[in-house]
């Protein structure tokens, strides 16, 4: 009767001992694939940082080039404004009529002609 209460306690010990090891296995697998998954996502994140810099860097050119161009903008406008006033204190002080203005435009579009054929006429020789 010993033997058989022995052979119970060994049994009910090796049915714990089983499910101690299935819950292991299963433990074992879940940190496996968590593992895994938490590789695949720490891959991710860099990957994400690195396009998040690569990003910025090309933003602050950007900024930088936008803010060149905002200052080239800028004098080009206040250029325009210094000729532009240069044009019209020069029309105030010497006006052209409307008719010379005209004519001097057909003699240049004339000219550009002429210039067309002369240089039409050198091709052929």
């Amino acid at each position: 009767m010993q033997n058989l209460s022995a052979l119970q306690e060994l049994t009910k010990k090796l049915n714990e001992i089983k499910e101690s090891w299935q819950i292991y296995t299963i433990f074992e697998a879940e940190k496996k694939r968590f593992n895994e998954e938490f590789d695949a996502l720490k891959k991710d994140k860099e990957s994400l940082m690195e396009s998040f810099n690569e990003i910025s860097a090309k933003n602050a050119l950007l900024l930088a080039d936008n803010k060149e161009l905002e200052q080239r903008n800028k004098s080009l406008t206040n250029e325009i404004a210094i000729k532009e006033q240069q044009l019209e204190s020069l029309n105030q002080s010497h006006p052209l009529a409307p008719d010379t203005l005209k004519s001097k435009t057909l003699d240049l579009a004339a000219l550009e002609t002429q210039y067309q054929n002369l240089k039409n006429l050198q091709k052929n020789f």
